[in-house]
């Protein structure tokens, strides 16, 4: 008798520890999903400054879908996405094979050194690119000036052409931490065991690097790019702040345009069926993703 209203007073202790997380999930979580799912489907007016909503189904979808920017914003959101994932493999790689091999003090510094961009704020970085991209007196034109790259300072900016990469480039500056720290971790669990077996058997450094360091890390690799899609779809400050999604429209992404479709045009029913599109978009890229790497797992 005395275990089992043991085990019941246990039993209530556990849920009297979990109603703050669940009270919290349910007021952050869970309210504004079920929330913005109703305005994703509501026709929303503002007459004498009340805001009224009445349901209209998909037709806020449909809007989206038949609006001219949505296809500009979209194909501009999936060109970022996929330059960044790219760059910050490439990038976040390289750094982290090169941090491996650094020992002592030289190890700390680096360490130390490539965290910086991770640590600063989109807003602060994208500040710190602005000065650097300014047209007039911009480090990265004056750099390649000097190097001979170009003839004339280029608004980066401000010209159509170059402004999303600009931005790509900033984007990948600040992820690229967050990803060399993830595949540092991973390099330190390769065995040297299986390096030296392999040098012995005539196997160069290439093919050390493709048959033993990327199949024993390919499960953070994994792991890294699902939240850099989920980051990149999502990412909006650095945009904002840098041209918030111009010049004419070139840098506008699907996360810009629902913004700009709900606090600044107060479309919020539009705004809402674009949020809840790019989250369709972020699932539909990870499952593409994880589905190749499965059949992958298959073939091999």
């Amino acid at each position: 008798m005395k275990r089992l209203k043991k085990s019941a007073l246990q039993d209530h202790t556990k849920e009297l520890f979990l109603t703050p997380t669940l009270v919290f999930m349910g007021i952050f979580v869970v309210y504004p999903i079920i929330y913005s799912a109703i305005l994703a489907m509501s026709q929303i007016t503002f007459p004498q400054g009340v805001l009224t909503t009445s349901f209209n189904g998909l037709s806020n979808f449909i809007k989206v879908i038949k609006n001219k920017l949505f296809v500009q914003a979209l194909k501009n959101t999936i060109i970022f996405t996929f330059i960044r994932i790219t760059g910050t493999f490439i990038i976040g790689l390289m750094v982290a094979l090169v941090v491996s091999r650094a020992k002592g003090l030289l190890a700390k510094i680096l360490k130390t050194l490539f965290l910086l961009p991770w640590a600063l704020s989109d807003v602060v970085n994208g500040m710190m690119w602005q000065w650097m991209y300014n047209s007039q007196y911009g480090i990265i034109n004056e750099i390649l000036l000097r190097l001979g790259i170009i003839n004339n300072y280029i608004p980066w900016l401000n010209t159509p052409a170059t402004a999303l990469y600009a931005i790509i480039f900033a984007d990948i500056w600040k992820s690229v931490p967050f990803v060399a720290l993830m595949y540092l971790a991973a390099l330190k669990n390769v065995s040297q065991d299986l390096y030296d077996a392999s040098e012995v058997d005539g196997a160069n450094i290439i093919q050390r690097f493709l048959h033993i360091t990327i199949p024993t890390i390919k499960p953070i690799i994994m792991i890294t790019t699902i939240i850099q899609t989920m980051w990149a779809l999502k990412s909006f400050d650095l945009i904002w702040v840098l041209t918030e999604g111009g010049p004419l429209n070139s840098t506008l992404t699907l996360a810009v345009l629902a913004y700009r479709e709900s606090f600044i045009y107060m479309r919020l029913g539009t705004g809402a069926a674009m949020a809840y599109l790019l989250t369709f978009l972020s699932i539909l890229f990870i499952y593409i993703y994880l589905k190749s790497n499965r059949k992958d797992k298959i073939d091999d």
